[in-house]
């Protein structure tokens, strides 16, 4: 639900995860059927087979991004952790070719994040990466699809912690 509330709608609905881990390993039933295709990309995506269920193809890449994604896809990072001290400089080659994807393909970018505090980290360098670029607008909402088990981060203090708590997107203006 999380994707197909903060996605815009297109007639080519397909989708990249950048940097999956257990997202990759979900069964397939849990990813929206109104997605033609999901790739799973990130260094600790397991090493499954390429697959087709009912409609929807599924591939798995082990590895770092390090090419652009297909036209048709728009890109998603579930709680990347952009933000966080040993993740960061890791995380900069990816979102730069994510940024020229956005810019040449007008598909949109949708990071989750676990927390407020998750959130605030990663926001600095969405906004470093992203947030300078007149031609983009990103955008903050809280997520109202967000799952409600209550997580606990290592690093975090008090509050709330929930997966896919927070969404950013990131667009091109038309």
């Amino acid at each position: 639900m999380t994707l197909a509330y903060h996605l815009p709608p297109t007639n080519n609905p397909s989708i990249i995860v950048v940097g999956a881990r257990k997202e990759a390993t979900l069964p397939k039933k849990y990813w929206s059927p109104s997605y033609q295709s999901f790739s799973f990309i990130g260094p600790a995506c397991p090493p499954l087979r390429s697959c087709k269920e009912g409609s929807t193809s599924f591939r798995y890449s082990p590895g770092l991004l390090t090419s652009p994604p297909n036209d048709g896809e728009a890109a998603v990072l579930f709680h990347p952790g952009l933000g966080h001290h040993l993740h960061k400089n890791g995380w900069l080659p990816a979102l730069s070719i994510l940024k020229d994807h956005t810019l040449r393909t007008s598909r949109p970018l949708l990071f989750t994040h676990y927390s407020e505090a998750d959130l605030e980290r990663d926001a600095v360098v969405v906004e470093e990466v992203f947030g300078s670029d007149e031609r983009l607008e990103v955008r903050v909402e809280s997520n109202e699809w967000m799952d409600l088990k209550d997580l606990k981060e290592e690093d975090e203090g008090e509050g709330e912690t929930f997966a896919n708590m927070f969404c950013v997107t990131v667009t091109r203006r038309a």
